[in-house]
C-alpha cells in the first residue's frame, strides 16, 4: 500500500437518503477519482495547496529559481510528483494515492503538516525544501470547492426511483 493514499468515500458525497444504482457505482468512484487528481494538478499549476486552497511558499534556493525560471512553485521541475498522483476505486470509494517512486518527495513537502512547527522549520532550514501541503494526510480532506465538484459528479448519478 502506497505510504501516502486519501479515500473519498462516495457515502460521504451523498445527502441524506439519496442513493445511486449498483450498476453506477463503480462508474462513479472512477470519475471522482479522476476528477480528484485533475483539480489537484490544477491547484498546484496555479501555485495553490489542494488541500488549504493557499499559495505555496515561494522558491528559496536562488539557483533552483533559476533552473525553473520562476520564484513560484508548483511541484514540477520534472513533472514526476504531479505525475506519480493516481487512483484506483471500488463500488464504494476511490483512493488517491502516491506512487512509491515518488514518496519520498511527497515526504520531503508534507513534512512540516505532520510534525510541528519547530522540526518542520529545521528542517527545512537543513534541507532547503520548502514545505507544501499539495496532499490530504490524517484527517484532512481537500478543499472545500474541489469537494463541491466532486459532489456535483455524485449529483448526476443519484437515482429518484423515475426509471
Amino acid at each position: 500500500m502506497a505510504k501516502y493514499a486519501y479515500k473519498i468515500l462516495l457515502k460521504d458525497l451523498l445527502e441524506d437518503g439519496e442513493k445511486i444504482k449498483p450498476s453506477d457505482k463503480a462508474k462513479v468512484t472512477k470519475l471522482i477519482g479522476a476528477r480528484a487528481i485533475e483539480l489537484m494538478k490544477k491547484d498546484m499549476d496555479r501555485y495553490r495547496s489542494p488541500v488549504t486552497g493557499t499559495p505555496f511558499k515561494a522558491l528559496k534556493d536562488k539557483d533552483y529559481q533559476k533552473i525553473k525560471g520562476t520564484t513560484k512553485s508548483n511541484l514540477k521541475l520534472s513533472g514526476s510528483l504531479q505525475e506519480g498522483i493516481e487512483h484506483s476505486s471500488t463500488t464504494q470509494s476511490a483512493t488517491i494515492s502516491i506512487n512509491e517512486d515518488n514518496s519520498l518527495k511527497a515526504e520531503n513537502h508534507l513534512k512540516t503538516y505532520q510534525s510541528g512547527n519547530e522540526i518542520a522549520k529545521a528542517a527545512e532550514s537543513k534541507t532547503g525544501v520548502r514545505q507544501r501541503k499539495f496532499f490530504p494526510t490524517g484527517n484532512e480532506k481537500l478543499r472545500k470547492g474541489i469537494m463541491k465538484e466532486l459532489r456535483a459528479i455524485v449529483e448526476g448519478f443519484v437515482d429518484n426511483g423515475d426509471d
